[in-house]
């Protein structure tokens, strides 16, 4: 088999989340977004672009023959990558094993946020790569650009969750939301998901963009679940997040308790919702409200 160090391979997705962090704060600063519609309310920027074939050119370039599946389609060439640091981060040299090449799926959300980004909302953008082997997530990097020392979350099953800044990474401690708080889309609201909030009868709604932001509000307690009922978001949206959260014993499943695929043949859409939480008891009280909620007259 081709294989290539777990280690290698995850240094880079950091390193590459920093770099792709840079673009975007880069476009922003030259208020030049160059902003198209891919689809009806879909926009995409230079950012966008700019993001996505860095990491993909470069992750192409170290590691020639890997799967990558991104949102935006483009061209790429070997003069789109950047150098990077050739040696591994020293926390995941004990946990280093080889990966078959043809077994591993690559899901890159370059800027997750977009419409936020074009309307001046950066708090909650991130760019988001995630690993996968076989079906399963392994390893996911969620950057913020414009977050406070522009840091970076990332982890997997065998390396933990650590917390990265512009000046130190440490191992990163998660805080738990006591309460049944529930973390919902701002500019993404439907019938059925209002209607779900209701009937769920959370103490609080903390409403919020970019699938990436609201699971670091899961991460740091600000929430106690991230809830999406609608087939909106994509593979590459959570595959980080759901690897980071299997690492803390957390969940990641769609609206019925069940677990995604993330190999490269499966369906980018997440088309059963998302339930994304550390606390075992809300994520019972999410499937089993589901189950009871009456959509028909919707």
């Amino acid at each position: 088999m081709a294989a290539v160090k777990a280690s290698a391979l995850f240094s880079a997705c950091v390193r590459l989340g920093d770099q792709a962090g840079r673009i975007i704060r880069n476009v922003w600063n030259s208020r030049s977004l160059n902003t198209f519609d891919k689809s009806y309310d879909n926009p995409c920027t230079a950012a966008d672009l700019g993001s996505q074939k860095i990491i993909s050119a470069t992750l192409l370039r170290y590691f020639p023959g890997l799967q990558i599946i991104g949102e935006e389609t483009i061209e790429i060439n070997e003069n789109d990558s950047v150098e990077i640091e050739p040696e591994p981060l020293e926390l995941f040299s004990s946990s280093d094993r080889d990966l078959d090449i043809q077994r591993i799926t690559i899901w890159i959300d370059p800027l997750d946020g977009t419409k936020n980004f074009v309307m001046g909302d950066l708090e909650g953008v991130t760019t988001l790569i995630g690993v996968a082997y076989d079906e399963n997530p392994i390893f996911g990097v969620i950057h913020q650009p414009f977050g406070e020392n522009c840091p970076s979350y990332f982890g997997g099953v065998d390396v933990g969750v650590w917390y990265k800044t512009s000046s130190n990474i440490s191992q990163f401690i998660p805080s738990l939301s006591n309460d049944f708080s529930i973390a919902s889309s701002r500019l993404h609201k439907s019938a059925q998901g209002n209607a779900l909030l209701e009937f769920l009868h959370p103490d609080q709604v903390i409403y919020a963009d970019g699938c990436g932001f609201k699971s670091i509000l899961v991460l740091r307690g600000q929430a106690s679940i991230y809830l999406v009922d609608s087939p909106f978001t994509s593979k590459w949206d959570i595959c980080p997040s759901v690897a980071i959260m299997r690492s803390l014993n957390g969940y990641s499943v769609d609206l019925n308790g069940n677990s995604y695929r993330f190999d490269k043949e499966t369906s980018k859409a997440n088309s059963n919702g998302i339930i994304i939480t550390l606390n075992q008891s809300h994520l019972n009280r999410i499937i089993e409200g589901w189950r009871n909620f009456d959509r028909s007259k919707l």
